[in-house]
This record gives structure tokens, sequence and C-alpha cells, in this order.
């Protein structure tokens, strides 16, 4: 494994231990950037590698920068990368957000290799804030006939006020909801291509958000504020 690889997997060691849902939710009340970080980086020395974090955070400053990152880079010949984040967010105090989802999976210089990547980031937000969502996925190959990819990115901001943290049940849906992404990707890659994958995609995942959007919205008064989903095959 290379230095930046090992690099990557001590700060996203370090993410999970601050946020997993078993010890409760991160307090952030002096943080305004968090940053969530999941790298899958196949080698011949590991020909199938998989990085999934997921983090829970609550954050009591006004001003909050969130950044979650799935990446996914195979180049080597029958190898298979899968990398997927879920970061869920609680802004009690927010006045202004800026939010970065980003899901990419790539391929190059390789035959039979594969690389999906999935980045889910879920936020509460008290009333209406000046906010800046963004989402988005990609998904590339190069120099690579018989290479499949897939990405995808779902991010789902809701309101409500005073902010409270999602019921342990739901976190189990939540948890469930994301495991059954893992899956779909991983499906797109090596299961046989299906006629009008595109559209069949674009339409499953325009499901998901919808399932998303309920799970999020399971407090009294809860709105929904943005709903994406961007997919790339």
């Amino acid at each position: 494994m290379t230095g930046p690889a090992i690099a990557v997997r001590l700060l996203v060691g370090a993410v999970l231990l601050a946020g997993t849902v078993g010890s409760g939710p991160q307090r952030a009340d002096q943080q305004r950037d968090l940053d969530l970080v999941a790298s899958a980086q196949p080698s011949d020395l590991h020909p199938e590698q998989r990085d999934a974090v997921f983090a829970e955070s609550v954050v009591g400053t006004a001003d909050v920068r969130a950044d979650l990152v799935a990446t996914t880079s195979t180049t080597c010949h029958g190898c298979a990368g899968e990398s997927s984040g879920l970061q869920v967010l609680y802004l009690t105090r927010a006045e202004q957000a800026q939010l970065d989802n980003v899901a990419t999976a790539w391929t190059q210089n390789c035959w039979d290799c594969s690389a999906t990547a999935l980045a889910v980031q879920v936020v509460v937000v008290p009333g209406r804030p000046g906010a800046q969502p963004a989402n988005r996925s990609f998904s590339v190959t190069d120099t690579c006939a018989t290479c499949r990819t897939a990405a995808a990115a779902f991010q789902v901001v809701v309101s409500l006020d005073p902010v409270t943290r999602f019921p342990e049940q739901t976190l189990v849906e939540l948890r469930t909801w994301f495991a059954e992404q893992e899956a779909a990707l991983r499906a797109a890659v090596t299961a046989p291509p299906l006629p009008r994958a595109a559209r069949r995609a674009a339409r499953a995942a325009s499901d998901a958000v919808t399932e998303l959007r309920r799970l999020a919205t399971v407090g009294p008064g809860s709105r929904v504020w943005s709903a994406r989903a961007d997919v790339s095959r």
C-alpha cells in the first residue's frame, strides 16, 4: 500500500473512532470543518479492496463546511475496488453551511477490472440557514475496453427546529438502505449489462432518494429542503 493510501486510511480510521453510532454521535461544538473520506485503491498485491466509512456528528457552530468523498481507483488487471461513505450531520446552530458530497469511480489501463463509489450525506438544519449543498458523481474508464464503473451520490437536507438526533430505529433503517445501494452498485459492475441500463439506473436512483427523504423526515415538523441523487455508469 502506498504512503498516500496509508495516510487516507489513518484519517478515515480517526473519523470512524470519533463518529461511530455505538458510542453516540460525535459532538463537534468547536468544529466547523467536517471531512469524511472513503478510498479504495486495489493493487496486484491486494486485488480486491473495499473501504466503507460512517460518521454521525452533532455540530454546534454557526458556520459549517462538510465534505464527504468516496473515491475508487482501479488500475490492475482483474482487480475490483469499492468505496462507500455515509455521513449524518445535525447542525444545531448553523447560520451558514457548505455541504459537498462526491462519489468518483474510475478504471485505467487494465482489463476485467471494476470500480464503484457511493457517497450519502444526510443533514439536519434548524430553520432555513444559508446553505450551499452540492452533490455529484463521476465514473470514468480510460484505455480499458473490458472495465466497468458505477458511482452514485445521494444528499438530503432537512429542516427541523430544534434539531434532534434520529431515533436508533431510523439509523438502523438508514444503514440498511445504505447497504442496499452498495449492493446495487456492486451488481451494476458484476452482472451482465441490461438493456437501457442508464435509464434503469436513473429510475432506481429516483426511487432510492424518495426513500431516503422518508427516512430523514421522521421528526415532527421535519421538512425536506434539498434532496438530490446523481448516478454515473
